[in-house]
């Protein structure tokens, strides 16, 4: 039984010196950065609030949940039993991060919509922020009806139809249609 070696040939000089290099020199920058504390070049840019409103989201022994704006303690809406499920699944998960922060209800949430027709809810004890967009018109529009200023009657959105949904701001209107055959 007879082995065969591969003829003597050394690992080619130019690639192994590469890839050392290579690694050398991103060690060095990650030190220079970390030592000198070197600001990162791409901050988040800051994007002009048009509208925002301080809300508390208060369970009832009902089941109902009442939106109070926090301002003014005024009812906003009512949410029935069982209905408003995205509304009530977020602010759960917004909850739980609150209960594991030991941290209570007493602090209002921040609902804000940017001038680029963003729209958040912001827990600024936790400091999470939800991009409501993210999620489709239907559920972005379930949170935007509390930035009106008058109370609003919400209603569980019906699926297969057309919803507009119409975001005013101050400077500039922006409205968005969306064909929603499914929630």
């Amino acid at each position: 039984m007879s082995t065969q070696h591969p003829p003597d040939r050394p690992f080619p000089l130019f690639p192994l010196l590469g890839a050392g290099g290579l690694i050398l020199v991103s060690l060095l920058s990650v030190a220079w950065v970390r030592w000198f504390d070197v600001p990162a070049s791409h901050q988040a840019s800051v994007v002009e609030t048009v509208r925002s409103k301080s809300l508390f989201f208060v369970d009832m022994p009902s089941g109902e949940v009442d939106v109070l704006d926090a301002e003014s303690n005024e009812l906003i809406a009512v949410l029935p039993v069982g209905e408003h499920g995205f509304i009530r699944s977020t602010l759960r998960g917004l909850a739980r991060a609150r209960k594991a922060r030991g941290v209570g209800a007493e602090t209002p949430f921040t609902l804000e919509q940017r001038k680029t027709g963003q729209l958040l809810l912001i827990d600024p004890v936790t400091g999470q922020a939800i991009d409501l967009w993210a999620f489709g018109i239907v559920n972005a529009g379930s949170f935007a009806d509390f930035l009106n200023d008058e109370r609003v009657e919400v209603t569980e959105p019906s699926g297969g139809m057309t919803d507009t949904l119409s975001m005013n701001s101050n400077p500039t209107t922006q409205t968005v249609e969306a064909s929603t055959p499914y929630e």
